[in-house]
Parts: structure tokens; sequence; C-alpha cells
């Protein structure tokens, strides 16, 4: 995979954790984080891309999925929270910028 598709992906996992917890319940669904992404990241994906991201996170413990058809149901757990804050580090996601703090 090349680096800059490797980019995007932690960009875009970022930006789902980052909206997350911006969010008073710490959740959104997958068509919420994908237009998200679209206008935070400038990068475009399709549902089941989105969907792939939020598995991806969900097995490394930064989310939990839960499905309403039709909707893919993300909500943010602790260690997502600091993930998204900065305060934690995983290879896959970019870390916030010091002016997204």
């Amino acid at each position: 995979m090349s680096s800059i598709k490797q980019l995007q992906r932690a960009d875009a996992r970022l930006v789902i954790l980052r909206v997350l917890s911006q969010d008073r319940g710490y959740s959104a669904n997958h068509r919420i984080l994908r237009i998200s992404i679209d206008q935070l990241a400038a990068i475009t994906l399709n549902d089941d891309q989105v969907k792939e991201h939020l598995s991806w996170l969900e097995d490394r413990g930064a989310v939990t999925t839960d499905s309403v058809p039709p909707f893919t149901l993300a909500k943010l757990t602790d260690y997502g929270l600091s993930l998204a804050e900065g305060h934690a580090t995983l290879d896959g996601v970019s870390r916030p910028r010091p002016d997204q703090l």
C-alpha cells in the first residue's frame, strides 16, 4: 500500500475519533462519519470503507459498534478518547496537531 493511502487511512481514523469525541453522547452513525471525513479531511469514502475503518478501530478497542440497519453506530471508548485527544498513540491513527487540541 502506498504511503499516501496509509496517511489517508490514518487521517480518516483520526477524524472518526475526533468527531465521536465532540458528540455529546460520544457516538455517531457511519453516514455522519463519512460526511465528516469528506468535509474535514477531504477524503472521499463510501459507506463500506467507513465501516471497515470502524471495524479496524473496534478491533483495537478505540470504538464499539452496533448494527441498527441500515446504519452502523459507533461509540467512542475511553481509549479512543485518549487517541482523539493525543494522550495515546496507535500505529494507523494520525496524531492530532496541536491546533486540533
